[in-house]
């Protein structure tokens, strides 16, 4: 941490890109917001994100009023910080692409720069950058801690998932405004569009059965995270959706916390799927995913059977 700090505290007068992932979470945008906040003081500073922001994120810009850039040319700035990302798959649609620092909470993925902070006991990169804005003396603003607070509970399942350290940094953030405020701004209410998904990909899964755990297949033409999470709420213990685009295969997936006690870790597991399918993967250890080129769904289900089963053991085939 003290490489990033002692190089943070010594950029003056430089054109500063801050580049999230593609579909952009909360906890990106959080972490870019209150750094390039620090950092304005002395450098010019844009917050960028590849492709999209997700749909929970876009109420937090209208909060903070920010702009952000989409696909950025990296040529035009001095230094460039990747932030929340851990696979070059994830900022691939940015152009002419350089990073000289990588501030992240994710396993560690393809992702390299001169300078990288990566904590993956952090539970959110929201507590990195309050953690290193702390030792720089810099005073939070109530907004700042509270869209700070925003990234954090939303990285953590609304806190489900913190730990002391986190729980201790949320302590530290809560200012004059109640935690019903937070989850009102993290909240977005499912539209049609991610209903329909879900119904798709219920109605498209197939179900493996490892012992006790549940493990659903699926495939869809988009919402894969969506339908993931909702899978598990439907009463599988680990969902992976699978999505085409183009020449892309983008697979995510979701697990309930027991399958941690089976050794089983989604971030683990689809480091090696990304590979699989010439891509990169990561993600969290209950939330995995992966992007890479075409291969058909079959072996794409088959080599994450098999990765599974080192852990699991056999496995099989559930009707309904």
């Amino acid at each position: 941490m003290e490489g990033v700090i002692k190089k943070l505290k010594a950029l003056e007068g430089k054109k500063i890109l801050l580049l999230m992932h593609h579909n952009a979470d909360i906890d990106a945008l959080a972490s870019a917001w209150v750094l390039k906040n620090f950092l304005s003081k002395k450098n010019i500073v844009t917050i960028a994100t590849c492709e999209s922001v997700a749909k929970q994120t876009k109420k937090i810009i209208e909060l903070i009023k920010e702009e952000i850039v989409k696909d950025p040319d990296c040529s035009n700035y001095d230094f460039v910080t990747v932030l929340d990302t851990s696979s070059t798959e994830q900022i691939k649609a940015a152009k002419n692409l350089k990073i000289d620092m990588v501030i992240d909470h994710h396993e560690k993925g393809d992702l390299h720069a001169k300078l990288e902070l990566v904590e993956k006991q952090a539970k959110a990169t929201a507590c990195i950058i309050y953690k290193i804005l702390k030792k720089l003396g810099y005073k939070l603003s109530d907004i700042e801690k509270k869209v700070l607070l925003c990234g954090i509970v939303s990285d953590t399942a609304h806190l489900r998932f913190a730990d002391k350290a986190t729980m201790k940094i949320v302590y530290e953030l809560m200012g004059d405004f109640s935690f019903g405020e937070i989850l009102n701004l993290i909240t977005v209410e499912e539209d049609v569009s991610d209903r329909i998904a879900t119904l798709k990909a219920a109605k498209r899964m197939e179900l493996y059965k490892f012992a006790e755990l549940i493990v659903a297949f699926s495939k869809l033409g988009s919402h894969e995270a969506i339908a993931a999470r909702n899978l598990v709420k439907l009463g599988v213990d680990i969902a992976i959706v699978m999505t085409k685009k183009d020449n892309e295969l983008r697979i995510s997936s979701r697990g309930r916390e027991k399958i941690l006690s089976k050794g089983v870790n989604l971030a683990e597991l689809f480091e090696k799927v990304g590979e699989f399918i010439q891509g990169s993967g990561g993600g969290h250890d209950l939330a995995g995913s992966a992007n890479g080129k075409v291969k058909p769904y079959n072996a794409v289900k088959r080599f994450i059977l098999r990765e599974l089963s080192k852990k699991l053991g056999k496995w099989k085939r559930i009707k309904v």
